[in-house]
């Protein structure tokens, strides 16, 4: 299966819309960052892509008929290359409102992070306290 449709846009420019209209459209599933987080045995692949490793992105990412959003969008020259045939979607966002809502959710990602930390050392604590 080959793509359609090569997204070129980076996150928080709608890809996640994307992704539904073009699975809606398309009649099959469309590559956005989620699907490594449920997927992550196509982590080693994306990695080995952003170290510059050899790649067949004719194949890549294998079984979709679309791709947005990262990683896939920082290779959209290469998968274009590969797909001759695919649409190349640019979505866009006014860059204050974009890093505005990157500012926010990486706050929100160190609290959290932070939080985790605290609950894994509050865990620690308590099992060395049992011992």
């Amino acid at each position: 299966m080959s793509l359609k449709v090569v997204g070129a846009g980076v996150g928080r420019t709608g890809t996640n819309s994307l992704k539904v209209a073009l699975e809606q459209l398309l009649g099959g599933p469309c590559h956005h960052m989620f699907e490594i987080v449920t997927h992550p045995a196509q982590m080693p692949e994306w990695t080995n892509a952003i170290e510059g490793g050899s790649v067949d992105w004719s194949t890549m990412p294998l079984g979709y008929v679309a791709l947005v959003d990262w990683p896939g969008a920082s290779f959209w020259p290469e998968l274009s290359a590969a797909n001759p045939e695919a649409l190349v979607l640019l979505s866009l966002r006014d860059p204050e409102s974009w890093y505005r809502v990157e500012l926010d959710l990486s706050s929100v990602r160190r609290r959290t992070s932070r939080d985790e930390t605290l609950v894994r050392d509050d865990a620690r604590a308590s099992e060395r306290s049992l011992q």
